[in-house]
C-alpha cells in the first residue's frame, strides 16, 4: 500500500506487460497511475494526487477527501486485507493480528 496526502493505493504488476499500476483507493472519483518500475509508479501514484487536486481547484470541484481503511493482518497468510472502517467509526488505521 502507498499513501500520499492521506490518499492510498494499492500497486500491481501486469504479469504480462511488466507495468505497474494502481488506482487510487477510498474515493468515488477515478485516479489511476502506471509506470514501467514500482518506483515510477510511486512517484506516478505521488503525481496524479497532485494533478487531482489541481484539477479541483481549476474546475472549483470539491475533491473526494482521503479515507484512511482499515488494516487487517490475515493470519494465515500474513497478506494485509484493507476495508472501510465500521458505519459510524472514526477513521483509523487497526492491525489486527
Amino acid at each position: 500500500m502507498t499513501i500520499y496526502k492521506g490518499y492510498t493505493a494499492e500497486i500491481d504488476r501486469d504479469e504480462e506487460t511488466g507495468v505497474f499500476h494502481g488506482r487510487v483507493s477510498g474515493i468515488q472519483d477515478i485516479v489511476t497511475f502506471e509506470g514501467k518500475t514500482l518506483e515510477e509508479a510511486e512517484r506516478e501514484f505521488s503525481r496524479s494526487i497532485d494533478a487531482y487536486l489541481r484539477f479541483c481547484r481549476e474546475i472549483d470541484w470539491e475533491p473526494n477527501p482521503p479515507t484512511v481503511q482499515t488494516v487487517q493482518k490475515v493470519p494465515q497468510t500474513g497478506r494485509l486485507r484493507f476495508a472501510p472502517p465500521p458505519a459510524g467509526q472514526p477513521n483509523s488505521i487497526n492491525i489486527v493480528s
